[in-house]
């Protein structure tokens, strides 16, 4: 029996979750939980052998709770669960521990062969993640200094010149009609597209490329 952990702050992923796997007869969601102190808690109780982690959480950036997770657990296998597919979020994840990257739209097979995958110590990508990293590695090679890559999206663009002009997330996220949530992923992603830990070395790199 495989045991599962699950942090995601969705209520209906938690819930869609747990009845995946609530008649599974080889895996076995032991817990559900929103918050990250929540899972320090259910680890020190109930270590599992997997852990299902979603990218965009709300009170902590899921690819740093990958990293903390590898560092304090080094047995446990990781799995991002997110609706993402940009590949720099992609090899961030890999980059800081996780073994999986699954989709939330994947159904209770594909599931259950990530959690089996990673189990046994491989990697598990999703089909269509391994799509996009194959289409990224057959395009054109772009000119790009280490750490940094001007494949932004239209929106990440957009979240970036409002980082310029000073604007807090949430009024980020008020402007464009978005959800805090999805302003701190953007931010996540232009981070790690830019190789930078924080908006000063963001703002300096976007200035210096003339981005903005």
């Amino acid at each position: 029996m495989i045991a599962i952990g699950l942090i995601d702050d969705h209520p209906l992923i938690l819930t869609g979750i747990q009845s995946l796997f609530q008649d599974d007869p080889d895996i076995c969601l032991r817990w559900a939980v929103s918050q990250p102190v929540e899972l320090e808690s259910q680890l020190d109780k109930t270590l599992v052998d997997v852990v299902l982690v979603d990218i965009n959480l709300t009170t902590a950036n899921g690819l740093e709770l990958c990293k903390h997770l590898r560092k304090q657990y080094p047995t446990l296998g990781i799995i991002i669960l997110t609706a993402y597919t940009e590949t720099a979020l992609i090899k961030a994840a890999l980059r800081n521990g996780a073994l999986g990257y699954l989709l939330k739209n994947a159904g209770h097979k594909e599931m259950s062969e990530a959690i089996r995958t990673v189990y046994q110590g491989k990697r598990y990508l999703s089909p269509h993640i391994q799509e996009f990293l194959l289409n990224e590695s057959l395009g054109q090679p772009t000119n790009q200094s280490p750490g940094f890559t001007t494949q932004l999206t239209r929106r990440e663009l957009d979240v970036l010149t409002l980082i310029v002009n000073e604007l807090t997330s949430q009024e980020i996220a008020d402007k464009l009609f978005v959800s805090l949530k999805t302003i701190e992923t953007h931010r996540t992603s232009l981070f790690v597209k830019f190789g930078v830990k924080n908006t000063a070395g963001l703002v300096r790199i976007a200035m210096e490329k003339g981005l903005v």
